[in-house]
């Protein structure tokens, strides 16, 4: 029982002492991503949303419109079935503004239409850096 004690009372000084390594610009912006795209998988869209800018606006969509079909699309259908490829981030002059491009392949979007096919998209998205947090500011897409 000591031993047991003495192990988890050093994992937890262990977790507090030292100091998680912080990631860098690019990976941050590739976890923004990821994260994003589990609570789609997820069916969460609250987490999804927290991960897009306040003042998000793309050319068809502002963030409010976005969140409305974001939670219609992911309750509706119980998450999403998304496969991201390696996401390619470049930054502009600006330090705080970024973008990541990336294919997306949702396994079951065509399966009414086209049984066994899926549809497949390449994402250009435009981040912004709030506080310490990579956000989503605009996104396009297209069907490849």
């Amino acid at each position: 029982m000591k031993r047991i004690f003495a192990i988890l009372l050093a994992l937890t000084l262990g977790f507090f002492l030292f100091p998680r390594a912080e990631l860098s610009p690019k990976e941050s912006i590739i976890s923004t991503v990821n994260k994003a795209a589990e609570a789609a998988r997820r069916a969460r869209p609250g987490d999804f949303m927290d991960h897009i800018a306040e003042n998000y606006q793309d050319e068809h969509l502002s963030r409010k419109t976005l969140k409305a079909f974001v939670t219609r699309r992911l309750l509706a259908g119980g998450g999403l079935a998304v496969h991201l490829s390696p996401i390619e981030v470049t930054f502009d002059s600006d330090p705080n503004r970024a973008f990541a491009q990336f294919q997306a392949r949702f396994p079951q979007s065509l399966e009414r239409v086209r049984p066994g096919q899926e549809d497949v998209r390449v994402f250009k998205l435009e981040l912004t850096l709030v506080g310490d947090e990579w956000k989503i500011l605009s996104q396009e897409n297209k069907q490849e």
